[in-house]
């Protein structure tokens, strides 16, 4: 675990090895605060003190503090680890970073929960909150955390790769693995925090805080502005490390506009029917989407979400399967992206399979949450009428809600885990609040699609999570 995270923020980069570490050629300060069997509030409260070059029981101090503390662990709302520790380390001019857990929750966890700590959220390949992911208003930023499906089918699953190592069978053996948890999204923070400092090695954590809460370190992510899933949004480094630099008024050389698009790929599989493609500009200056085109002959097609005025944003990739003939199992088409800068293309693929059963996903419940919140309102059985489940909610009063659906095959009471299916409204990765503003409630026309693609792929390393008095994210 705390090799994986340490590769994340500086494993050794340009050597055309392995991975690349966010902030390469800093250095790391190792401190083991948890192990394989957890630990203390008070083992984490020394690595803390010991990390800010504070008085601790250890009786010793390093030569020079630690410019950032990373920590990729948590406990719940119980834990008793003194926020006085935390708050002397701010004021040392410490920045602390913090995952805010795994537990698809709103519950407070600590120490990302603490007042002056920076709590970081998960996100997937497709920009969208990790399924296992903490969210709440202590939520600061997001980070990729990464989740062991394989939804771009690269036949690789798509949590973060970094470096491991095991001495399970007698010497320590290297090498490297994907983990999904948010303490993989904290460490992608500890790092841009680690290269704002090396540009401002003054960086204090106030001015790390305006900076975030002014939007010049992310990439806003779901509701304007902060909002309780991403926080102020999704890390961008560049846009960091010029804003740490833009404080000691040193300019920085602007870069040209260039289109990027995430994925790069596209992939629907035998099932899914819509994706979301996200345009945005890797460089500086004004960038124009000019057109977008495709060559299916039809069965995909490309509309506007949330774009700005240069059709800069979030696009929905559709799949018509219905105009596709089954005989062709395999479908493919590459969707072109012009811009003033630069042409992308994007590939994309489909299967198309007879279907000899009857559309049956098995028992599904539909779940109405606050959509700020996430807590859940109301759960009701869905009822499958000729391929297609229905379901309804009673007394629903004014305001903003989100609705999922999926089984429960585990019967643990929650649904979307692993081999469960799961949908969202509008699609996973676009989740659109629905509002109701009168006492009736009636809404009409609330339809989605659940699948299976939350399978864990086999081979992949998961996150630990060690849930002792504290436990690692």
């Amino acid at each position: 675990h705390g090799t994986h995270v340490s590769g994340t923020i500086a494993a050794a980069s340009n050597n055309s090895n392995g991975v690349a570490g966010v902030a390469w050629g800093v250095r790391v300060m190792p401190l083991r605060a948890l192990g394989r069997f957890g630990g203390t509030d008070y083992d984490i409260e020394q690595a803390v003190r010991f990390a800010a070059q504070l008085p601790n029981d250890s009786g010793t101090i390093p030569a020079q503090k630690a410019a950032v503390i990373n920590l990729s662990l948590g406990g719940p709302t119980n834990s008793t680890v003194p926020p006085e520790a935390f708050r002397l380390a701010r004021e040392a001019g410490v920045i602390v970073v913090a995952a805010s857990g795994n537990e698809a929750s709103s519950g407070l966890n600590y120490p990302a929960s603490l007042d002056g700590v920076v709590s970081v959220s998960a996100i997937t390949i497709r920009n969208a909150l990790a399924p296992y992911s903490n969210f709440g208003n202590t939520i600061d930023i997001a980070a990729p955390g990464g989740n062991l499906s394989d939804v771009n089918g690269d036949g690789f699953a798509d949590g973060v790769l970094s470096t491991v190592g095991s001495d399970a069978n007698g010497p320590i053996q290297l090498g490297y693995a994907f983990y999904q948890g948010t303490s993989m999204a904290s460490p992608h923070i500890a790092g841009v925090v680690a290269l704002m400092k090396s540009v401002n090695s003054n960086l204090t954590p106030d001015e790390f805080d305006q900076l975030l809460e002014s939007g010049e370190l992310t990439d806003d992510l779901g509701a304007l502005g902060r909002d309780n899933q991403f926080g102020y949004g999704l890390v961008d480094a560049y846009k960091a490390v010029t804003a740490a630099r833009s404080l000691l008024d040193v300019p920085t050389e602007a870069r040209p506009p260039l289109a990027e698009a995430q994925p790069s790929a596209l992939n629907f599989g035998a099932l899914a029917v819509s994706m979301e493609l996200n345009i945005s500009n890797a460089g500086d200056g004004e960038l124009d989407v000019l057109q977008i085109d495709n060559d299916s002959n039809g069965w995909l097609s490309v509309t506007e979400v949330s774009v700005d005025a240069n059709g800069i944003g979030r696009y929905l990739v559709q799949a018509n399967r219905q105009s596709l003939p089954v005989e062709t199992q395999s479908y493919s088409a590459t969707i072109t992206i012009t811009t003033s800068a630069n042409v992308l293309s994007i590939p994309v693929l489909m299967q198309v399979f007879v279907e000899n059963v009857a559309d049956n996903a098995g028992f599904h419940y539909a779940i109405l949450s606050d959509s700020e919140s996430q807590i859940a309102i109301q759960k009701v059985p869905a009822q499958l009428v000729d391929g297609q489940y229905h379901f309804s909610f009673s007394n629903v009063g004014p305001g903003s809600y989100t609705i999922r659906a999926g089984t429960d095959s585990d019967n643990d009471g929650r649904i979307c885990e692993v081999a469960e299916a799961c949908g969202t409204y509008l699609i996973p990765d676009y989740i659109i609040p629905i509002l109701v503003d009168n006492e009736s409630g009636n809404r009409a026309g609330i339809n989605f699609e659940t699948s299976f693609d939350n399978v864990l792929n086999i081979g992949a390393t998961q996150s630990p999570m060690i849930k002792l008095n504290q436990g690692l994210y």
